[in-house]
């Protein structure tokens, strides 16, 4: 500019109001004239878009890409100035628009494909030009998704932003498939009570537990179909999903009805539901759901407990009266007790135990859950789920994954997860009562107890080989007890003993048909041994909780996960862990007084 004379300014502003002097890669130096001392916020935008336009025109960039980048000098003329800026190309980015089809997981786990469209682009397409609705629209068009399904307006709004701000878009959702309905899961409604929890008492359990030849046990309910279609982003429609469906089988001692809807009883007795489950993976995680059910009657057998000395069952068993001193019933199925269980009793179960009388110094071993109704004393309840008692617990020992109870005095407690109770305190002779919780401590002590339930069995089965021989125990199968205890009396009449009387001979029958279920209780409880092992090992600490409801009469020891602390006398109280594994205990509000009443 310095080598121009006013005179040369002057006419070239006349002639032409901006000129491109130098050009160096992205940068240009420009020289605009100015015919005026003074101008316009206007007229100086307008004539900057007029140099945009000049470099646009004969270098191929795009307008849109250019920006005033430096005033490299302002000279005077006669009737206004001369301005010399430099303007170069933005640095943005460009390309393609990218249109990306994603799928989407119902609540229930199922996942379908090209359900969500979701577009990246840039203010400048591949080819160096401003996006525009039409060239998304073929990118659009090109990945199947139906055009009527996008949102127009939002990709224009967008449009016009990116372009204004020289900027991008990325994982904008420009259409949107519609699930489709998910029916009715199947469900399974039965005729007899199936949680002890769901009668008012033990005696009314007893009495809706059972079925008789004939009866309805259960029925399917099945699973039924959506009713609206769902399509995905491509327009494609998606038919309803069914519910979640199971199968329903019948097992012995049950008929299952020709739709498979319907199971009835074949004969009387105890109704009995196994599950095979299946996994599956929801929203919320993996979630496990029965995939077969399977419903069979097991005999009961009824027994008076005058009776009973040492009976070994497969079947469930119904005993009406104390159960006396010394006697022992082991069963892989339930056992239902109307009547006090005495000093030296012993039961050994595989499902559930149901006591409707006092406990007073024998022992329970469950491999399911105990339920008692009256109060329990000096006695051992083990079980390998829950135990529920509703009377007073004094100097017994306790032992579950969840223990309810009311009141308890001087006993020791210990769960897997949780204990909750009335009251607890110190019994009549002042022993403590002493409560843990942890997931450890309850697999080491239910490890101990089937150790000591194989012990006795075995000595059981060895005092069965000891009266029969070594021959009689090989040679027994399921179906020859008769046969064989004809041999063995025979053998005894030729050793010269005396005519056996009926009584006897019952004995050593059901001595006999002991050793099946003796056996396979043998195996269950060593598997169950080696389960139990890994589990104690491997499995860290739940979340564990003791709650006292209503009153601590006496200090009582809580131990979490190996940490002790003494709780003392007060009104209720709930006592956990905290995350680093300090024992926190929170007071709870002491019970109202005041009497409910009804409107």
């Amino acid at each position: 500019m310095s080598d121009l004379d006013d005179t040369t300014l002057e006419q070239s502003c006349s002639e032409e109001k901006v000129e491109i002097i130098s050009q160096d890669e992205d940068l240009w130096e420009v020289r605009i004239c100015f015919p005026a001392p003074f101008i316009s916020d206007r007229e100086m935008i307008a004539r900057m878009r007029e140099a945009k336009n000049l470099i646009s025109r004969r270098f191929y960039v795009p307008a849109e890409r250019l920006e005033f980048r430096e005033l490299l000098e302002k000279s005077p003329i006669k009737e206004g100035f001369v301005a010399r800026v430099l303007i170069g190309r933005t640095k943005v980015g460009q390309g393609k628009p990218v249109v990306r089809l994603k799928p989407v997981q119902t609540a229930r786990g199922e996942v379908f494909d090209d359900m969500i469209a979701e577009l990246d682009f840039y203010s400048l397409d591949e080819f160096d030009q401003p996006i525009s609705l039409e060239r998304i629209r073929v990118e659009i068009t090109r990945q199947g998704v139906d055009f009527d399904l996008c949102d127009i307006d939002a990709i224009k709004k967008a449009i016009e932003d990116v372009r204004e701000r020289q900027s991008f878009i990325k994982g904008m959702v420009i259409a949107r498939g519609k699930l489709p309905d998910i029916g009715r899961d199947a469900e399974l409604e039965y005729t007899f009570f199936a949680d002890p929890n769901a009668a008012q008492d033990l005696a009314e359990y007893r009495i809706g537990r059972k079925v008789k030849e004939r009866d309805i046990i259960c029925q399917k309910i099945e699973a039924t179909v959506g009713k609206e279609k769902g399509y995905d982003v491509r327009g494609t429609s998606i038919s309803p999903i069914r519910g979640l469906d199971f199968e329903l089988v019948a097992g012995e001692g049950a008929k299952l009805s020709i739709d498979g809807t319907t199971i009835t009883a074949l004969r009387n007795g105890l109704p009995i539901m196994s599950r095979t489950m299946r996994s599956i993976y929801t929203l919320s995680g993996e979630k496990t759901i029965p995939e077969i059910i399977e419903v069979k009657v097991k005999p009961i057998v009824e027994l008076n407990a005058e009776d009973i000395v040492n009976i070994v069952l497969d079947d469930s068993v119904e005993i009406i009266g104390d159960l006396k001193e010394g006697s022992t019933v082991t069963t892989r199925g339930e056992v239902f007790i109307e009547g006090r269980l005495a000093k030296g009793a012993n039961i050994i179960a595989g499902e559930n135990v149901m006591v409707n009388g006092e406990i007073e110094g024998g022992e329970i071993s469950s491999d399911s859950s105990v339920y008692a109704s009256h109060s329990v004393k000096d006695s051992r309840i083990l079980a390998g789920d829950d135990v529920q008692l509703s009377g007073l617990v004094s100097n017994s020992e306790i032992s579950g994954r969840t223990v309810k109870s009311g009141r308890i005095r001087g006993s020791k407690v210990e769960a897997g997860r949780k204990v909750f109770v009335q009251e607890a305190g110190n019994d009549a002779v002042g022993h403590k009562t002493t409560i843990r919780v942890g997931r450890d401590d309850f697999y080491r002590r239910k490890l101990e107890s089937s150790k000591e339930v194989v012990e006795r069995l075995k000595q059981n089965v060895e005092h069965i080989r000891k009266v029969f021989g070594d021959d009689v125990i090989l040679r027994l199968t399921g179906g020859n007890h008769q046969q064989l205890l004809v041999e063995f009396m025979k053998k005894l009449r030729a050793r010269g003993y005396p005519e056996l009387d009926e009584e006897t001979i019952e004995s050593l029958r059901r001595l006999l048909t002991s050793i099946a279920p003796l056996k396979e209780v043998l195996v269950e409880k060593n598997e169950e041994i080696e389960t139990l092992q890994k589990k104690a090992s491997d499995e860290s600490a739940s979340k564990p909780i003791v709650v006292i409801r209503e009153k601590i009469q006496d200090p009582v020891d809580v131990t979490i996960n190996d940490k002790t602390q003494t709780i003392e006398p007060g009104e209720g109280a709930a006592i956990t862990a905290t995350s680093d594994g300090e024992i926190k205990t929170y007071k709870l509000p002491a019970p109202s007084s005041k009497k409910r009443t009804s409107r």
